[in-house]
């Protein structure tokens, strides 16, 4: 299985459509990816889809860094 936060990356290059942006844990997801609100809210969508768990709406607002979902989503997995 692949690690959570190439998990977490890979799912960002399909949903903001950017397969030749470098994209790490300390990617800023609104500033480094000049993603809307509507991006956050597919990108929001496909990782409880990925993860098949449910994320509440106010938590996309706290993300904002990848390794902010990822310590998020590991919490949520154990």
């Amino acid at each position: 299985m692949a690690d959570l936060q190439t998990r977490i990356i890979r799912v960002a290059r399909q949903v903001f459509e950017a397969p030749d942006i470098e994209i790490t844990g300390d990617t800023a997801i609104v500033d480094d990816l000049k993603i809307d609100s509507v991006d956050v809210n597919e990108f929001h969508y496909q990782l409880e889809l990925e993860f098949d768990l449910r994320l509440p709406d106010s938590v996309p607002a706290s993300f904002n860094k990848i390794k902010d979902i990822e310590k998020y989503i590991e919490k949520k997995l154990k």
